[in-house]
């Protein structure tokens, strides 16, 4: 099962990245990421994430529905992105989706991520306890920029990566 937690702050899409914003290139990547997913993995399912104003917000159920996933992310930018994204909330919502999962399955958070900063309501290794609670979750990352640091221990102590694109042709 895989869950796409998108950071869609005004700070993480509005910068322009490659000569072009980053809106427009993450709607492309991601459009070409959901559908190669699920052509790959015709019985999985996935949800995405949106977080932004120290929330986490479902864009889009735990389902196998390609057509619903593509339409929420071409509507991205249409989204008041106001205050800032939640590592921990995005990650108690996507936990508390991936135990309703069967027990067998790969469980996967991707986390596409452009801010140097979250806003959480609990301590760093609160978060990190979160994930080692839920096993086996691996958390993955694509950042924007430099790396951040919390991002970074979060995908190493989960089993995941942290990519940062250095071109268009980099990404996805």
């Amino acid at each position: 099962e895989g869950i796409t937690v998108i950071d869609v702050t005004e700070e993480a899409l509005a910068p322009r990245q490659f000569g072009q914003s980053r809106i427009v290139i993450l709607v492309k990547s991601l459009n070409k990421f959901i559908s190669s997913f699920f052509d790959e993995n015709p019985l999985s399912m996935m949800t995405i994430i949106a977080t932004y104003n120290y929330r986490a917000t479902v864009l889009s159920p735990l389902s196998r529905n390609i057509k619903e996933h593509l339409n929420i992310i071409n509507t991205l930018s249409d989204i008041n992105a106001i205050g800032e994204p939640s590592i921990y909330n995005s990650i108690l919502v996507s936990t508390s989706l991936l135990r309703s999962s069967v027990p067998c399955s790969t469980k996967e958070i991707l986390f596409i991520y452009g801010s140097f900063k979250t806003c959480d309501p609990k301590p760093v290794q609160d978060t990190l306890n979160l994930l080692k609670q839920n096993p086996p979750c691996v958390a993955s990352c694509i950042g924007f920029d430099a790396k951040f640091d919390f991002m970074k221990r979060i995908t190493e102590e989960n089993h995941g990566k942290y990519f940062i694109p250095s071109s268009n042709e980099h990404l996805f």
